[in-house]
């Protein structure tokens, strides 16, 4: 995955979602959290969601273009915290490619 063809592909992993600006990859970013905080009132529909996401952080968190690897960072790990109580949830449940970004989040990225 390059920062070229990320929304691209974060479109076709998440067909639902409408790109407010798919020209700017971290305003696209920032709305899968989104996508994730509406799915909360659905426990099943979260989880399946969530289970998505994960896959798509895991396999941006690895990509060999860094400005990818800070997408996920910036704006998705630094974003997680609207989600609530889901928020820990979501970062215990980090694979590698999502541990790999979270160290560039300085600080906590869920509230105590």
């Amino acid at each position: 995955m390059t920062y070229e063809t990320f929304v691209e592909e974060l479109s076709a992993a998440f067909p639902e979602m409408a790109f407010l600006e798919p020209d700017l990859p971290h305003v696209s970013m920032g709305q899968l959290v989104v996508l994730l905080k509406d799915a909360r009132s659905t426990p099943d529909r979260f989880n399946e969601t969530a289970e998505r996401a994960l896959a798509f952080i895991d396999r941006a968190g690895l990509s060999e273009d860094d400005r990818v690897v800070n997408l996920v960072a910036v704006s998705f790990l630094e974003s997680l915290h609207n989600l609530g109580p889901q928020c820990r949830e979501i970062a215990n449940r980090l694979g590698p490619g999502g541990r790999r970004a979270r160290k560039q989040v300085s600080g906590e990225i869920c509230p105590s």
